[in-house]
């Protein structure tokens, strides 16, 4: 009997503890104060919503035309309550406000709050960029990470459609600023090397839309000439409405550290879009015509390498290889070695070896330039690097961004 009744005071004792808790997080001082004057309702209701997401209450909307609005707690006898009207100049003036609740234990009702599709339009793109490849779960996982709340799915579904479609309309419009974006620029900073290529529109006869922008900072090409001349080169998907690639040219400063040198936005990554970057990346930085430039196995990509003359030294990403290399499994193990074969005898011996394990694997890489790969062949300096890592690194980081 002791044991139950010492059980039973454990119990009541916590449920109070997290009653006046509970009690306290409600009672939290209120986002603004009587006489706060606001723009129009909507953005009283939205700091209304905040407010009871915080504190974990529900509220509705008792009385509200174009001249006032008042909005009470949920809970019955509840004297939380929040009215504003108009003033004498027109402007929307909160009147009453009795911030403190005396009721407590909501929790069924909170979720009318956070469900509501006004808040959840306003506070899911503050944390999620929302695109087609976004799942309801993602949304729903977010705002628990965020808030420590579960949104309902059929609230996070439409918020979700509505967002993809006002994406549409947002990326449409910031497609038509570019150009003053490239303007503003250039008036700050002249020596900046930009370009814009719009093409004709199939279906607005007369019209131009946009297919690739170019930009180098003058920062980069007084860099660069600082720098050890080597560029890493990579292309990667920007996730939005409408699907571009991200073209980027990397280089290593003196300190060790990757710095981007120039960017371009395509519509796909293809040799016409390469040759068009690399074509306007040896103008803005001449100096890359005779660097060291390494890149993937792209067939696009290393087709429109050759633009850039027969001075420079190509290197294709040994990673990359060993990527392709893996489906010759017993053969694995001397990928690496070969590649950092310093003398050509030492290659030819391991190449030996590679073809005791595999004939296949050993004509593979027969059919590879070994000057793009293999140290003891090296056209000119690696620079340490036999991978392009530093511009994959970049990708991965502007990701999380």
């Amino acid at each position: 009997m002791k044991k139950k009744k010492i059980a039973r005071n454990s119990l009541y004792l916590s449920f109070s503890f997290l009653t006046i808790i509970f009690s306290l997080k409600m009672n939290s001082p209120a986002p603004f104060a009587v006489n706060d004057l606001f723009r129009d309702w909507s953005v009283l209701q939205s700091h209304i919503e905040e407010w009871a997401v915080k504190d974990h209450f529900a509220f509705k909307v008792r009385t509200k035309d174009y001249r006032r609005a008042d909005y009470i707690c949920r809970t019955p006898e509840c004297q939380w309550r929040v009215f504003a009207s108009h003033n004498r100049n027109g402007e929307i003036q909160l009147k009453i406000m009795n911030e403190r609740h005396t009721c407590i234990g909501r929790a069924s009702s909170i979720r009318e709050v956070y469900n509501t599709q006004s808040w959840l339009r306003r506070t899911v793109p503050e944390h999620l960029f929302v695109t087609r490849e976004t799942t309801v779960r993602e949304i729903v996982n977010t705002l628990q990470l965020n808030y420590g709340i579960t949104v309902n799915l059929e609230a996070a579904r439409l918020v979700r459609a509505s967002l993809v479609n006002d994406r549409i309309e947002h990326q449409q419009q910031q497609f038509s600023k570019i150009p003053q974006y490239l303007n503003l620029l250039r008036s700050k900073n002249p020596w900046i090397y930009t370009d814009l290529h719009l093409i004709e529109s199939e279906q607005n006869p007369g019209r131009r839309h946009f297919q690739r922008v170019f930009i180098c900072p003058a920062e980069s090409q007084l860099s660069f000439t600082q720098m050890r001349p080597f560029i890493a080169l990579d292309g990667t998907f920007l996730k939005a409405k409408f699907v571009q690639i991200l073209l980027l040219a990397v280089g290593i400063d003196g300190n060790g550290q990757s710095l981007i040198l120039a960017w371009s936005v395509v519509e796909s990554e293809n040799t016409e879009s390469w040759t068009w970057f690399l074509e306007r990346l040896k103008l803005a930085i001449p100096q890359v015509l005779e660097a060291t430039i390494i890149s993937d196995r792209d067939k696009g990509l290393m087709a429109a390498e050759r633009v850039l003359g027969n001075q420079i030294n190509r290197l294709i990403c040994c990673f990359h290889l060993s990527q392709n290399f893996k489906r010759f499994r017993n053969a694995q193990h001397l990928l690496w070695p070969l590649a950092k074969a310093k003398t050509r005898n030492d290659f030819q011996s391991k190449m030996e070896e590679l073809q005791q394990e595999s004939i296949e694997a050993a004509n593979y890489l027969e059919n590879i330039d070994k000057a793009m790969w293999v140290d003891a062949f090296a056209r000119g300096k690696a620079y340490g690097h036999k991978t392009s890592n530093v511009v994959e690194s970049i990708n991965n980081s502007l990701k999380l961004k």
